[in-house]
């Protein structure tokens, strides 16, 4: 069998909310307009993984093609997009150096790092962390290791994943109070539409998994032919939840050995995290 015939492939890619961004009023003074349409042309690059046009960008982000056209001007010059042949443009490596601090700052990525490393080595899976992003709707991988060469499961940093499809979102869904909770389960149910009642159930199944046994398991539904197992996890001392999970493609890990071996050894690691956390909360 091919390496294309066992490589999952995304089922559903993350949606974005242009139209449910933050909506100043009459009377926040406070608010740039202009910095925040700048900012809305930047995150229009989640969508898609190659270059786009003004157009595109216009179609994704809401905004008049001229406002556009002058948002990838200032980008282009200040280094942050560069334009490519056809008059299309992509991202600078420039914004990398940008997201650099806020992985440097993230104290439990320093405290994972080894442990995850050593658990993909000895399981063969992939073995990540992600945080929840702004938007609401979706988890960004923030470190992640794959265990062998042959897994053609890879994650990368900054990558994005449905909250509401995969494990590693349901955990995190089950991990936060239920404050946060309902706020991400609003948004989800905007966005999914007619999908969000079969999904709804799916995650509430997945909050009982946590609570009954650490962890949940999700078997193709954000990824074809894939299968993960997810925990989540006290980030710091002041509570923020994030999560972990342990995926492989179908046809490397079972669902038995997710369920009886992988899972427990994933509860196990966020204990271990979070006695770290606990610690030097306590310095």
């Amino acid at each position: 069998m091919s390496d294309r015939q066992n490589t999952p492939l995304i089922q559903h890619p993350v949606r974005d909310r242009f139209e449910s961004r933050y909506q100043p009023g009459d009377d926040d003074r406070n608010f740039v307009t202009t910095l925040a349409r700048g900012l809305d042309v930047v995150r229009a690059f989640q969508s898609c993984s190659g270059p786009l046009g003004n157009s595109e960008i216009a179609a994704i982000t809401g905004l008049p093609k001229p406002t556009v056209s002058r948002m990838t001007y200032t980008l282009c010059q200040l280094g942050y997009l560069v334009q490519e042949k056809g008059r299309k443009y992509q991202l600078s490596v420039a914004l990398l150096a940008l997201a650099y601090p806020v992985l440097s700052g993230l104290r439990i990525r320093q405290q994972a790092h080894d442990r995850m490393s050593e658990l993909a080595r000895l399981t063969q899976c992939t073995i990540a962390l992600a945080a929840p992003s702004t938007d609401g709707i979706s988890m960004v991988y923030i470190d992640a290791f794959s265990g062998s060469s042959v897994n053609t499961l890879r994650m990368d940093t900054g990558m994005r994943i449905d909250m509401a499809r995969s494990a590693i979102g349901r955990a995190y869904l089950a991990g936060v109070d239920e404050v946060i909770r309902q706020h991400h389960l609003d948004a989800l149910a905007q966005v999914h539409g007619n999908d969000w009642p079969e999904l709804a159930t799916r995650v509430e199944d997945a909050h009982k998994e946590v609570l009954n046994d650490g962890f949940c398991l999700v078997d193709g539904e954000w990824m074809s032919k894939a299968r993960a197992v997810a925990v989540p996890v006290i980030a710091d001392a002041q509570g923020t939840v994030m999560a972990l999970s342990c995926g492989a493609p179908s046809f490397a890990v079972s669902k038995d050995r997710l369920e009886n071996e992988l899972g427990p050894q994933l509860v196990h690691v966020a204990k271990s995290l979070q006695t770290l956390v606990a610690a030097e909360g306590h310095v």
